[in-house]
């Protein structure tokens, strides 16, 4: 008798993770990676029982039966195998080529988690809808279980039009068409608002390949929207509504948006990316996703990444804030009215061909480089364990404070009026004095120049 697949999988995983703990003990020499194995097996054991007690991911394991269908007695259709049911709809439904069975585990679930790891292939129909506007709808608001969304502004439109892709993987066509009735184009108007929901709200989370409505919107373009995909990404384009854009896994791209309103952008986990924008407030956040910035205007910018790099281009703004946990960041070609902060964790700070009204950089753990104009308020550039270096453009005076804990001060400036200097510091003024900058690293050297 054969060993069934789970099985067989489960004793690959063993050895993999044995294996793996095994080199970490080796090369670590560490006592801590035999806790690591001994977790690993736990872990591994606890997965066995559950498939034994569940049976889960068996051979014989089939999908629950199915409720009537048009035209059809109760219970599953008869037949010899997989195929097409008499009374589904036609029209825009996609069914796989038939002989093309997957390979692998597919939809089964614990607890609200489920599995759908098969090469199963693709079954796809789409849905259309029109949704006339009057003129006391003020905004929209789509709530989308899992899927990708295109929003595009159109001059003109007196109405929301969206075209719904649903795609769902699957081992035959019955279980295909019961994930995809599962996913919902719905909408209702509540007190000027438009809202659409979009998807199986009680799909979960779905390891694998989970069932998605991909969906094209095209509205008004100064119709504020708030979008929301829990697993898919998000763009829009010649957009220039009020906008609020959230994803816990997926990618935000905002491009060709071109007003004063303000922009919000969130993601768990996924990039966030703003191209050719003018607005108002910018507010962008990212998990464990880079954000990035070209050609963009705005009157604020704020900016914030737990996990990832934040760099931004060919900036205008009135104020410009950055702030990474673990994560570099990085600036280019920028001119700020006002205050230019810039806070990194653990990561450098870059920035070049800067105009500013003042400067707040820090790094915790990490070089700071600033090449720019001398910022026009009090000013301060700090790293606690690394090194600071300044390139400032000749022609403004300034006054300088540079102190290192551990590490050399290295000044080669106009110096006009010297109050104190050593190995570790530097007082005194610059240019015939100015604003007062003042730069100092714990562990670090600093270096303070024209050019």
């Amino acid at each position: 008798m054969q060993t069934p697949k789970a099985l067989r999988l489960l004793w690959i995983a063993f050895f993999a993770e044995v294996g793996f703990a095994f080199l970490c003990l080796v090369f670590s020499g560490w006592i801590g990676a035999l806790l690591v194995l001994v977790i690993l097996l736990g872990l591994l054991g606890g997965l066995g029982f559950i498939v034994r007690s569940t049976g889960i991911w068996s051979q014989n394991s089939r999908p629950p039966q199915v409720p009537n269908w048009p035209g059809q007695g109760p219970g599953p259709q008869p037949g010899p195998g997989p195929g097409p049911v008499a009374g589904w709809p036609g029209g825009n439904y996609n069914p796989a080529p038939r002989n093309r069975q997957g390979i692998g585990w597919n939809m089964n679930t614990i607890g609200n988690v489920s599995f759908n790891l098969g090469s199963y292939p693709e079954r796809t129909e789409q849905v259309n809808l029109m949704i006339p506007l009057d003129e006391k709808t003020g905004s929209f608001v789509l709530n989308l279980t899992s899927g990708g969304v295109k929003l595009r502004g159109q001059e003109g439109l007196k109405e929301v039009r969206i075209v719904a892709t649903k795609r769902v993987w699957a081992n035959d066509e019955m279980e295909a068409r019961i994930l995809l009735d599962r996913l919902r184009l719905t909408h209702t108007f509540e007190n000027g608002v438009l809202k659409v929901e979009a998807g199986d709200p009680e799909q979960g989370l779905v390891i694998g390949r989970a069932p998605r409505m991909d969906l094209d919107i095209e509205l008004p373009p100064a119709l504020a929207a708030d979008l929301t995909s829990n697993y898919g990404e998000i763009l829009t384009t010649n957009y220039n509504g009020d906008l609020v854009a959230k994803t816990n896994l997926g990618a935000i791209a905002v491009e060709s948006y071109n007003s004063g309103r303000n922009i919000t952008l969130n993601t768990t986990s996924g990039k966030l990316s703003l191209q050719g924008v003018a607005a108002g407030l910018v507010k962008a956040r990212s998990g464990a996703g880079m954000i990035e910035l070209s050609g963009v205007g705005a009157e604020d910018l704020d900016l914030d990444s737990t996990a990832a790099s934040i760099r931004a281009r060919s900036i205008n703004c009135g104020r410009y804030a950055a702030n990474a946990v673990t994560g570099s960041l990085e600036l280019y070609d920028a001119t700020v009215e006002g205050d230019l902060t810039m806070k990194a964790g653990a990561g450098r700070i870059h920035s070049e061909r800067v105009t500013a009204g003042s400067l707040h950089l820090e790094a915790t753990t990490g070089s700071v480089f600033y090449r720019g104009g001398v910022p026009k308020a009090p000013s301060e550039v700090v790293s606690r364990v690394g090194s600071v270096n300044l390139v400032f453009a000749p022609g403004t005076g300034f006054n300088l404070e540079a102190s290192s804990n551990l590490g050399t001060v290295d000044t080669v400036l106009p110096v006009t009026g010297l109050k104190y200097q050593n190995r570790n510091s530097f007082e005194g003024q610059v240019a015939g004095g100015g604003v007062p900058v003042r730069a100092s690293s714990q562990v670090g050297s600093i270096r303070v120049t024209l050019g």
